[in-house]
């Protein structure tokens, strides 16, 4: 069993250092939220510059499933990095990306950043423009 379940895991440092976004096909922008327990303050750290952070495709495909994608608490991260993830629209954004690629998988057999981000376009999903140097 791998230690890992999608193909990239998200860390705490690729929300507070933020990469560039051009194989995004969600974008996350709620801060890291912790709540260690009863009595004990909860802890905040913030989203690095442009305030939001790219979810590539590979974050959302299993490692040894090439079909299948997940989405919302299910993403793979580390603590922080889920503190964030799990929230209810990174989970609706995961979710889109999840499905579309999921039915591009079953009907072409592939899902690729580029299809994806051409149908969450169509449909009006709101992503970042890629950066070309």
């Amino acid at each position: 069993m791998p230690d890992r379940l999608n193909v990239c895991q998200n860390g705490e440092d690729d929300i507070l250092h933020p990469a560039t976004p051009e194989d995004a096909v969600a974008i996350g922008a709620w801060p890291m939220e912790y709540h260690p327990g009863a009595g004990i303050p909860s802890t905040w750290k913030f989203i690095g510059d442009p305030g939001y952070y790219p979810i590539p495709l590979g974050c959302l495909q299993s490692v040894n499933r090439s079909n299948l994608y997940a989405a919302g608490r299910t993403l793979d991260g580390d603590r922080q990095a889920g503190a964030s993830l799990r929230v209810m629209g990174t989970a609706f954004a995961t979710g889109q990306a999840s499905g579309i690629a999921a039915a591009q998988h079953a009907l072409t057999g592939e899902a690729t950043t580029t299809t994806v981000r051409q149908e969450l376009q169509r449909q009006g999903a709101r992503l970042p423009e890629p950066v070309h140097a």
